[in-house]
């Protein structure tokens, strides 16, 4: 065969799953494999998972929100159906025994998983059709509303780990429905990305400094925008907020702690803690699952998640975004950290981004970006790696950081419900509607509106 050929595969494969040594079905009708990338022999089970999710899972909408009919109580997809959060169904694989190991796991490494999961919305912000997607929000870009909204996400999710995800009744429940209602709202009004005006997006020399440093930087790495698939530099997907961007979001916020633990300050052997990971990345099965994840494409279920994959979804989707950074991805970083650092004085743009190319995406070298940062930067740098690679070490301290974090996170609740007050546009996220499109925008977090 031709290295230009493409062979099909319409069989189905039985994947043995090691650890509980059960086979489980997955149907591959008409996945077409580039055989640039494959021999004569069958693709394994990643192989053929992640071409699922770059050539299927973007023309797949996210799942509706099943619906409870007053009258006779089933559970429909009917548009004159009442939504409540008794909609939302668990799936029949969720393990409540790992669910609960999970939480555990978040406790235990807490402010390592949050600075995780920041460090993950940084990568995320140059990803193409999510970035698209956050441009569309039009929200006003100032310090305040970009405090609110990270804020908003991260204590979503701080939720959702403390909650019982298990009761239709708990605050979790209430957060995951209101997601779901948003991101059918997104759906509704969904419209062609129009860019900003160009005097908005033009970079002033600190930023132009920044980008032109950050591509020096990241040469080394291997990233050609040549036959890519489209769902990799589109600003334009062809389905709005689809399965493919929610499997992508899922990724950000498992992933990262998945592959680099120890990068992020986790530490505990699988000796001590054999489920804690295990539970950590089930967690997230379930989660994606309720916010409208199909099994197909949900990558934390136990017979899809793959560390190979996980790695390849790292390489070609975070790392190549990240490598074809442009002015875009800057003006959200910067608005991603101005709101923060006015409260968290460690958390900076520079040293942010020094981190992700050192520490993860692991340049050859970083003298460009590193030469542009002032002493402050490169203090709350060395404090980053300093403290996730020793002072987390210790019991104590762990706890203490937790302790902290957890602290902080509380106070600015308190933060958020003080500026809610003020401005009375965040009483309810869900009716907030844009009537100027050429406003400069700012991240929303999980949230999109249009």
């Amino acid at each position: 065969m031709s290295p230009n050929e493409s062979f099909t595969v319409s069989s189905t494969l039985d994947i043995l799953n090691e650890e509980k040594a059960t086979y489980t079905k997955i149907d591959t009708d008409q996945i077409t494999i580039s055989a640039n990338h494959l021999t004569d022999r069958k693709p394994s089970a990643s192989e053929i998972l992640y071409h699922r999710l770059i050539v299927e899972a973007p023309l797949i909408p996210v799942k509706e929100l099943p619906t409870v009919d007053n009258n006779n109580g089933d559970t429909t997809d009917s548009k004159g159906s009442q939504l409540s959060n008794s909609s939302l169904i668990l799936p029949d694989w969720v393990n409540p025994e790992l669910v609960n190991e999970g939480k555990k796991f978040v406790r235990r490494n807490f402010f390592a998983i949050i600075f995780a999961h920041l460090v993950a919305l940084a990568f995320l912000l140059c990803v193409k059709p999510i970035q698209a997607l956050l441009l569309r929000t039009g929200a006003i870009h100032d310090r305040e509303t970009s405090l609110k909204k990270y804020l908003l996400t991260i204590l979503r999710v701080k939720r959702w780990y403390e909650s019982d995800l298990l009761d239709q009744s708990s605050k979790a429940a209430k957060d995951i429905f209101s997601v779901r209602k948003v991101q059918r709202n997104a759906a509704k009004n969904f419209h062609v990305y129009v860019p900003p005006p160009t005097y908005q997006l033009k970079l002033n020399d600190d930023e132009d400094k920044l980008l032109t440093a950050l591509r020096e930087d990241l040469k080394s790495v291997e990233a050609d925008p040549k036959n890519k698939p489209k769902i990799y530099t589109t600003v334009n997907p062809d389905v709005p907020l689809s399965q493919y961007d929610l499997a992508i979001i899922q990724f950000a916020f498992f992933g990262f702690v998945a592959l680099f633990p120890k990068v992020f300050g986790i530490h505990e052997t699988r000796k001590k803690h054999a489920k804690g990971m295990e539970g950590f990345v089930h967690i997230w099965a379930l989660l994606g699952s309720l916010l409208g994840l199909e099994d197909s494409y949900n990558l934390c279920i136990p017979y899809h998640y793959c560390e190979q994959t996980n790695e390849k979804i790292f390489q070609e989707v975070f790392l190549f975004s990240f490598c074809m950074c442009d002015n875009k991805a800057v003006r959200l970083w910067k608005a991603m950290t101005a709101g923060s650092s006015r409260y968290f004085f460690f958390f900076r743009t520079k040293s942010l981004l020094c981190f992700m190319e050192k520490n993860v995406a692991r340049v050859a070298s970083s003298k460009n970006l590193h030469t542009l940062m002032n002493w402050w930067e490169k203090f709350c740098y060395f404090a980053y790696v300093f403290t996730l690679r020793w002072v987390i070490r210790c019991s104590l301290t762990r706890l203490l950081l937790n302790f902290s974090s957890r602290l902080v996170f509380s106070w600015s609740n308190w933060v958020l419900i003080k500026y809610a007050k003020k401005d009375a546009r965040y009483d309810s996220f869900i009716d907030l509607r844009v009537k100027n499109d050429d406003v400069y925008v700012i991240p929303d977090g999980l949230k999109v509106y249009s």
